[in-house]
């Protein structure tokens, strides 16, 4: 049988291409649209698009995601995180639509893992941006939510790749240890979304619409995280790079980050199908990976 199309939105990102790669997995053809394919702010490419592919699931991973200069920035990180969003949820409303959403929705206060029912309270226009898109979601008839946290991977520019670069270069890092979240690797986000997409075709009730909460297990810092960074690339090459922790205030950004954003996964963890590595266990493969990238394109 022909595999059923789903459509990705943002495919040339690190979570869309991982997404593209994992389609056929799960019984998908990937009709994977990057921005110059599909301006997910441009309602007439949107609405050609749904026509194309009657009933085709939509999985959007495209966001305006400069957290700084989403503070200047306000109309931009809002065309892209709310308007579009609520656009595809009008133009694609009898489908199942996937939408991912941040930690960032949260104030970061308290030392609780923050659950999907938790009141939001953004701190700043990025993830006010991202909460009001959320909202747009919800409403389609069949509108998932999945904030994450963290995310990196093989692809694209994230936190793995800019340590194991910067600290190369300068052999020392000051990193923040009074930030708490979870690293999410994006291929465990493209593997937990068509699960949830399986699940919910085949009726399953744990995998119903709404808003879902899906990163890495565990808990650590960005301090933390560049820790188990180095240590593998120590491990896989000699290179020692020295790392120190800072406090947030010794590292000043225009937008203020939670100072705790771990989320809680319980619900996710109920979606038959879906695994969630422990954090640590995805690092040292990825290094390697990163690693192998360098060596085949030098």
């Amino acid at each position: 049988m022909r595999n059923a199309n789903v459509i990705i939105f943002g495919a040339g990102g690190q979570v869309g291409k991982a997404l593209t790669r994992a389609a056929s997995d799960y019984g998908f053809h990937p009709i994977a649209l990057g921005s110059a394919d599909a301006d997910i702010t441009d309602p007439a490419r949107l609405a050609e698009l749904a026509k194309e592919f009657p009933l085709a699931p939509v999985i959007n991973a495209a966001a305006y995601t400069a957290v700084d200069k989403a503070e200047t920035e306000v109309d931009a990180a809002f065309a892209i995180n709310a308007v579009a969003p609520a656009t595809i949820a009008a133009l694609f409303a009898d489908r199942p639509i996937i939408h991912y959403s941040t930690d960032y929705v949260f104030s970061g206060e308290g030392e609780t893992p923050f659950s999907p029912e938790d009141e939001t309270a953004p701190l700043g226009v990025y993830g006010l941006s991202k909460r009001v898109g959320e909202l747009a979601i919800l409403k389609a008839p069949q509108g998932f939510v999945l904030r994450t946290a963290w995310v990196y991977g093989t692809d694209g520019n994230n936190f793995l790749k800019t340590m194991i670069r910067v600290g190369r270069q300068r052999g020392a890092l000051n990193v923040v240890d009074d930030q708490h979240g979870t690293p999410t690797h994006a291929d465990d986000i493209a593997q937990a979304s068509f699960a949830l997409l399986a699940a919910h075709r085949a009726g399953a009730t744990e995998a119903m619409p709404g808003l879902y909460h899906l990163t890495g297990n565990g808990q650590t810092t960005w301090h933390g995280f560049a820790a188990e960074i180095f240590v593998a690339l120590e491990k896989q090459t000699g290179e020692a790079i020295g790392l120190t922790a800072i406090p947030s205030t010794a590292y000043p950004t225009p937008a203020k980050r939670p100072a705790f954003s771990v989320l809680d996964c319980s619900k996710i963890d109920n979606v038959p199908g879906v695994e969630r590595p422990q954090w640590e266990t995805r690092v040292a493969a990825t290094v390697k990976a990163v690693l192998d990238a360098e060596k085949a394109s030098s």
